[in-house]
C-alpha cells in the first residue's frame, strides 16, 4: 500500500463480517510483538502480521490457502522514492532455494510469496487498520495455471488514480466509475459488511 504515511483511522472504517475485533484480539493475545527495532537489523520476523494473516487468509483470500507466504518488518520502507506502508511479492523459484523456504516455516505452506511490513508505520496503525493493511497486500497475490503448474502472480490494483483527477474530471474511467459506486453503496449502507 503506498499511502500518505498519516496513520489516523478513517471516518467509515468498518470491520467486515468474516472478521471480528474479538477474533483479531484472540488471534494476537499471545504473539509477541517488536518493541524496539535492534540495531543494525535490516528485517526481522513478523510473527504478529503473520498471526493477522494466518486468520484472514483462509475467511478473506482462500485461494491462497496451502500456499505459504512469509511475514517480515522492515524499519523503514520505500516504494519508488515514498514511503510505503507495506509491500507485498513473490518469490521466484531461484529465492525460494537460495531462501530453504522448504525447510523455512512459513506460514499455510511453502512459501510464494513475501509480505515485508513497514515497522514504523506499523506501530501507528489501529487494531482495525492492521487487519485492513494485511487483507490489502493479500489481495495482490494471486494463482494462476501456467503449462499445467500453479504460478505465483501479482495482482495490480483496481484503480490507481490521484484525488485530484477525479476531482477534476469525476468518473472519467471505468475503475473510478466503479470505485466511487462501491463508495456510494457503502455510504449508503446497501454493502453488507
Amino acid at each position: 500500500m503506498h499511502d500518505t504515511m498519516t496513520t489516523q483511522p478513517q471516518t467509515g472504517a468498518k470491520w467486515p463480517s468474516e472478521i471480528s475485533q474479538k477474533a483479531v484480539t484472540e488471534a494476537l493475545s499471545d504473539v509477541p510483538a517488536l518493541a524496539e527495532w535492534p540495531e543494525g537489523v535490516t528485517f526481522h520476523d513478523a510473527p504478529d502480521v503473520e498471526a493477522l494473516g494466518a486468520l484472514i487468509v483462509p475467511k478473506l483470500h482462500k485461494h491462497l490457502n496451502g500456499h505459504g507466504i512469509l511475514f517480515v518488518y522492515r524499519e523503514k520502507l520505500s516504494f519508488r522514492g515514498s514511503p510505503a506502508w507495506a509491500i507485498a511479492s513473490k518469490l521466484s523459484a531461484k529465492d525460494q532455494w537460495l531462501l530453504g523456504v522448504e525447510r523455512k516455516r512459513a506460514t499455510l505452506g511453502p512459501a510464494r510469496f513475501l509480505l515485508t511490513v513497514n515497522w514504523e508505520v506499523w506501530h501507528g496503525l489501529d487494531l482495525l487498520q492492521k487487519c485492513a493493511l494485511v487483507d490489502h497486500e493479500l489481495a495482490h497475490m494471486g494463482l494462476e495455471e501456467r503449462d499445467d503448474e500453479l504460478a505465483s502472480v501479482m495482482i495490480p490494483h483496481d484503480l490507481e488514480e490521484f484525488v485530484p483527477i477525479v476531482a477534476r474530471w469525476g468518473n472519467w474511467r471505468r475503475a473510478v466509475s466503479l470505485m466511487g459506486a462501491a463508495m456510494a453503496q457503502l455510504e449508503l449502507g446497501l454493502v453488507e459488511q
